[in-house]
């Protein structure tokens, strides 16, 4: 079973795999976003790299297709949960745009201040459950190619790093997920986390890939039980991933 991991980037792809690879060990997952072989810069990461993939999934899955041996079984597309904090986000139509005409949204480069849209409290206010359902449902409206039968979408809150925060730390700082950016709060906010060493730049942890595969990934993977009873979008994801393999194995 081939698995195609659609994310913001390439750590969040090294925990979703590792995480899939848990539930299901025969599963073999590919890195499809970001595109770690573009060199031309034609490609976003992180949130916006999501989005503009959704927009153009419909001739991307049509190239991978034609080719037996890339094409994927089930998608699965990743958004930190702390996107529901973009106006960008919140936007029906880019090409009305009233300070400048943008061709689709995933590329609008306006500053955040001079946006017209305002964000609605009821976004931000709300129970996670509600957030994670908004985000998913813009995922399945963005995306262009026929697969939403074959696409779960993976959307922790605030970030991925709550999740392995709940692995690490229980409750000791509350409800992970109501965490704000946890990888630079809780993880990187000082020279060490649980005794491993982490690094910082401008302010903002450095996802170096070591710190993630030997130290932070394995422990997640090791105390998963425990953070879904934490994560409610832990536990969505999973039962969302098994419904899916269990509709594709049949």
């Amino acid at each position: 079973m081939i698995i195609g991991i659609i994310a913001e980037g390439t750590r969040d792809y090294d925990i979703i795999e590792n995480i899939v690879q848990l539930i299901y060990p025969d599963c073999i997952c590919r890195l499809i976003q970001p595109d770690i072989s573009a060199i031309d810069r034609s490609t976003y990461n992180g949130w916006k790299g999501v989005w503009q993939w959704c927009l153009n999934s419909q001739n991307l899955v049509n190239e991978l297709n034609k080719i037996p041996s890339h094409r994927i079984d089930l998608f699965i597309i990743h958004l930190d949960g702390d996107t529901i904090r973009e106006k960008q986000m919140h936007c029906d139509n880019s090409h009305e745009c009233l300070l400048e005409s943008v061709p689709s949204a995933a590329y609008c480069k306006i500053p955040s201040a001079l946006c017209p849209i305002g964000i609605k409290g009821e976004y931000l206010n709300a129970e996670i459950s509600y957030k994670a359902s908004y985000l998913k449902n813009r995922i399945n409206e963005w995306l262009t190619a026929n697969i939403s039968s074959i696409t779960v979408a993976c959307v922790p809150f605030d970030s991925s790093e709550s999740w392995i925060v709940a692995a690490f730390d229980k409750e000791h700082y509350g409800p992970p997920e109501l965490i704000i950016k946890p990888a630079d709060t809780i993880i990187g906010r000082s020279s060490s986390y649980h005794g491993f060493k982490v690094k910082r730049k401008d302010g903002e942890l450095k996802k170096v890939k070591n710190l993630y595969i030997d130290f932070l990934i394995p422990k997640l993977c090791q105390e998963w039980s425990n953070v879904k009873k934490l994560c409610p979008t832990a536990e969505a994801f999973q039962r969302d991933f098994e419904q899916a393999m269990e509709m594709i194995i049949v």
